[in-house]
């Protein structure tokens, strides 16, 4: 029955352990003035002159897991194809650099305006910059959604453009002023455990009811003497 008990405590924990990570949403809402306010073009035909676009968001402090994100684009002309993937970068505001990769999306392809989810389910550094980009493949091109009120309060400048035909993992970035591009951005601690009390409450209840099955296997076995 001792056994019973420890197994019942662990299965408390486990369940506990199991519950959904408290998130940290950071929204960056499209403009109010006007809902489709386009940043671009961008793209991999030779005639642009920007291969990428992106964002720079923080993580919030005490979170170190990238859950997922989300952004806005579409196609350069309304029913032609842009395919792009996403990537992460580290980001070095000091230089305006790219620093190494963490994530790289699947190829997706967009013809209308739509909302693009990608779940990294990656680690981060808590209060680090990170770069969250598209950029344009197979020689086309398109737009991403913008909010030109500069909404978002982290780092100041956040939507930033590559310059012509440059490697958007090593090249300089250009910063578009008072711009920030359309998006959500969600984090987690993935350290999280259950608080202290809850445990607490939670391992009690365990112990009352093993104590309770403890007494009937006890009764039981008085009865059958």
């Amino acid at each position: 029955m001792r056994w019973l008990c420890i197994a019942m405590l662990a299965g408390v924990y486990c369940v506990a352990l199991s519950q959904p990570l408290e998130a940290s949403i950071i929204t960056i809402p499209p403009d109010t003035m006007a809902p489709i306010v386009p940043a671009g073009p961008f793209g991999a035909n030779p005639t642009l002159d920007n291969p990428a676009i992106g964002q720079v968001v923080t993580v919030p402090t005490g979170d170190d897991l990238l859950v997922s994100y989300s952004l806005s684009l579409t196609s350069f002309f309304p029913g032609t194809v842009f395919a792009f993937e996403s990537r992460v970068y580290e980001w070095n505001p000091m230089t305006l650099t790219a620093g190494p990769r963490v994530f790289t999306s699947a190829v997706q392809t967009v013809t209308s305006p739509g909302a693009f989810t990608f779940t990294p389910g990656i680690a981060v550094d808590s209060g680090e910059q990170y770069l969250f980009a598209v950029v344009g493949l197979a020689g086309t091109n398109g737009f991403m959604a913008a909010n030109n009120d500069d909404p978002y309060s982290g780092p100041v400048n956040t939507a930033l453009v590559l310059g012509t035909t440059l490697n958007p993992d090593t090249g300089a970035w250009t910063i578009l002023r008072g711009v920030d591009l359309v998006g959500t951005f969600e984090f987690a601690n993935s350290t999280q455990v259950p608080e202290p009390s809850t445990f607490t409450l939670m391992s009690l209840s365990a112990v009352g009811f093993g104590g309770a099955a403890l007494r009937r296997v006890q009764k039981g076995r008085t009865s059958s003497v």
